[in-house]
């Protein structure tokens, strides 16, 4: 789904995200961790790892509009 942020480039796409493939979290650029991380398969069947954040680290603030609009957080898809 894309909106006028990521048209804009205003967007933090998971290039934005810090990642610690070792440790199996995210860190969003309001310095965040992710919730939950799973490694499974699209509906493709391609390996991708999923992170999640809680609803409450997306709490209404400066970076929210910038991240996600999503009442259930912030979701991330990292694909090989």
């Amino acid at each position: 789904m894309t909106n006028r942020k990521q048209v804009a480039g205003d967007f933090f796409d998971n290039t934005r995200f810090t990642v610690d493939w070792d440790e199996h979290t995210a860190t969003c650029p309001g310095s965040r961790t992710n919730a939950y991380w799973s490694a499974t398969r699209s509906h493709w069947g391609t390996p991708v790892t999923r992170a999640r954040f809680f609803p409450r680290d997306c709490d209404p603030g400066e970076l929210r509009a910038n991240c996600t609009n999503s009442r259930h957080g912030r979701s991330l898809t990292f694909r090989p």
